[in-house]
This record gives structure tokens, sequence and C-alpha cells, in this order.
């Protein structure tokens, strides 16, 4: 049989037996209900964990030779659910159940340290800003809308050369919340360009944007019908009567 042998206090070599050990570890695991751990053992129990550890290889093995299936694992402790505060979900963290759900609450219950001022249309601004969104890109439409195409034919010719000129025809378009949902010639709706009825080029140099983008000479087309209209395919006359119309 194999023996366990370890120096006592005074020096002396005691043999512990594999059956004292296995009814050490039993009888704390009575005591407590179920199998005890390594730490649990090591406060109630009379031998030392490592002198367990040494004679049954590990832990696991001690506690398997030792209680077997008479006793159950240690339960594990049951988090109490609680209610989130924004949506209502049952959660285990004690107000919310998200990141979002925090957020929700903080930003709708949180006080605004930042004092609001009101825009020249009467809405409310709580950031640095002077006017509101919709006053912003009104006047700088119509700000941009004074400059004359010969401020731009400065620039070398390229395909890009009047880039700034379709932005902001872009710009108007998004400003009077146009969206398009089929082409102005045909039924296509997957793709559509904004196009100039009358050609930028053919303006002279003392037009104005705001005359060039006037919403009377834009129209949206698909790319083939882009493309008859830029090679005089397609009378442009034919679109000048509600160029938007429908759209």
């Amino acid at each position: 049989m194999f023996q366990f042998w370890y120096y006592t206090t005074k020096r002396r070599l005691v043999v512990i037996e594999k059956s004292k050990l296995t009814n050490d570890i039993l009888k704390v695991g009575n005591k407590l209900g179920y199998k005890p751990s390594f730490k649990e053992y090591q406060k109630y129990g009379y031998f030392g964990v490592q002198t367990a550890v040494n004679k049954f290889s590990s832990w696991k093995n001690a506690i398997n030779e030792s209680i077997g299936k008479t006793l159950p694992s240690k339960p594990r402790k049951t988090k109490p659910i609680h209610k989130c505060i924004t949506c209502g979900k049952d959660t285990f963290n004690p107000k919310y159940c998200n990141n979002s759900c925090a957020a929700t609450y903080t930003n709708k219950h949180r006080e605004r340290p930042h004092k609001y001022h009101a825009c020249k249309c009467g809405k409310k601004i709580y950031s640095q800003s002077k006017q509101c969104l919709k006053c912003y890109m009104k006047n700088s439409v119509e700000k941009y809308g004074q400059k004359t195409l010969g401020q731009f034919r400065k620039i070398p010719a390229s395909k890009n050369r009047y880039q700034s000129v379709r932005n902001h025809a872009h710009q108007i378009i998004k400003y009077l919340k146009i969206k398009p949902t089929k082409c102005k010639m045909c039924d296509y709706t997957n793709h559509l360009d904004l196009c100039h009825i009358k050609d930028i080029a053919s303006f002279s140099d003392d037009t104005k944007l705001s005359v060039i983008n006037a919403v009377e000479n834009l129209v949206f087309l698909c790319p083939n019908h882009h493309w008859d209209l830029g090679h005089g395919k397609i009378n442009p006359e034919e679109l000048n009567s509600g160029a938007l119309d429908g759209i």
C-alpha cells in the first residue's frame, strides 16, 4: 500500500493513510452539504490541502475518490433579476439592460449645461453656432449663388472644371428636400443623375450660379438619357416644362 510521509513540527515522520484522508474530506463535505472546494477544505479540514494533492495527484481526484456522487457540487450563486428602468426588460444589472438604454435614460433626464440661444427664425440652438442648420444652408446656398461663371472658367479646362457648379446644384436640391423617384424620360429608378437642361458651358461669364442652377434648369435623368442630353440626342425644349414635376 502506498504511504505518504511528512514531517511534523517536532521533526517526526508520520504516516497518513489514504483512508483517513478520504474520511476527512467526506466529513467536511457532509458538514457543508456539497463537495468542498480547495479553499473550503483548507479552512475546515484537518489535514493540509497540499497533502491531499500530493496523495491523489490532484484535488479533483481526491474529491472523486472521497465523495464521488454521494454529494452534489457547490451550488452557484444566482444573481437577482431587476427591471430595466428604460424599457422594462429583465436584467441582472440593477438599472439598465444595455448601453443603449443607459444612454437614452441619461440623455432624457440630464440637465443641459449650455444655455441655448435663438436663431433668426426662432429655433432654439444649443451649440455655439449663430444660426440653425436650415438657415445656414439657405444663406450658404444664396451666398454661393451670387458667384459668376467667369470665376470658374479661370480653372484649366478638364472634366471637373465645373464641379463646384454641380455641387452647388446638389446643395439646392438638398435644401429644397427634393427626392427623385424616376427618370424624366423613362421609368428607370435604380440610378439617377442631376442634369442641367441648358449646358453649363453655354452660359456667359457674367451669369450667376443662382441662374444656372435654377430649379427650372435642373432635371433628373438616368445615365443613358443623361448621355443623350449631353450629346444632343434629346431636344432640351422637351424638358423645359416642369423639369422637376412628378419627382
